[in-house]
């Protein structure tokens, strides 16, 4: 099974620069769903739907 490696990144508000490359925004929600703490299971949804991948 493959592993996942996330990172996350601190933007500074007061910067402008970013916001002139964001090309496109989506709406993302994200849960976490198992009985068993030593398993991770993710929901992703975009929208009204949940990518398959």
């Amino acid at each position: 099974m493959p592993i996942e490696t996330e990172r996350k990144y601190l933007v500074r508000a007061d910067d402008p620069r970013w916001r002139s490359q964001i090309r496109a925004t989506r709406v993302l929600r994200q849960g976490y769903l198992s009985p068993d703490p030593s398993r991770e299971v993710r929901v992703r949804v975009v929208g009204d739907t949940a990518p398959l991948s």
